[in-house]
């Protein structure tokens, strides 16, 4: 919903297995996004396929035993994509395709990715994205240490600001846990820059 609204997308396409949850969630956005972005197209699909012509960033995180999306010719060239399903939502074929780029999650605990934000600096790189498992560790040793977690901003809910990524660095580096740097990955497939630029001239075209 955040991302749509401040974002100002034109189109949010959503399926689930569950029919009734993917309606449910367009419900709730339409709700919390109208008034901000009138303009949005908020469209419920009932099988994948019916929504692979309609967007070019995937964030997919179905509980399912196999592959949602399994041909990589089914999407729209120049596809982004999050795949957080467990197992994985998207089939090699698709991860290993020119014309797409989908990272999975991070596997390690201890583990950041680097990404162009500015926001904190780790090694001489810019290191703005950490793992959720890595947040819980921190905060365990953190606890172990005597620190009040109350008064961390970092620790609690809410929406992710340049703050509080600044804070869980320090908050990582005051608990004396070291960080690895971890690629971006899928299918055991290395995301590389140039293969970033290769599927973003595809988005272009």
């Amino acid at each position: 919903a955040i991302m749509a609204a401040e974002h100002n997308l034109k189109k949010v396409v959503l399926y689930d297995t569950q029919q009734d949850v993917a309606e449910r969630l367009a419900k709730k956005l339409r709700e919390n996004v109208g008034n901000q972005n009138p303009n949005i197209e908020i469209l419920v699909k009932q099988e994948p396929e019916e929504a692979f012509g309609e967007a070019r960033i995937w964030v997919t995180t179905a509980g399912v035993p196999k592959p949602v999306i399994i041909n990589p010719d089914c999407l729209l060239r120049g596809t982004f994509g999050v795949d957080d399903g467990q197992p994985h939502n998207v089939s090699p074929e698709v991860a290993h395709s020119q014309n797409t780029a989908f990272c999975e999650p991070l596997a390690k605990p201890i583990a950041y990715r680097t990404f162009p934000t500015g926001l904190v600096q780790k090694g001489g790189v810019d290191a703005a994205s950490y793992g959720c498992e890595t947040q819980a560790v921190v905060a365990q040793r953190l606890k172990r240490m005597g620190v009040n977690l109350a008064d961390c901003l970092s620790m609690g809910p809410g929406k992710v600001t340049p703050e509080r990524v600044k804070e869980i660095y320090q908050l990582i580096e005051k608990s004396g846990i070291d960080l690895q740097l971890a690629p971006l990955q899928s299918h055991g497939r290395l995301l590389t820059p140039e293969h970033f630029k290769t599927v973003a001239r595809h988005w272009q075209q």
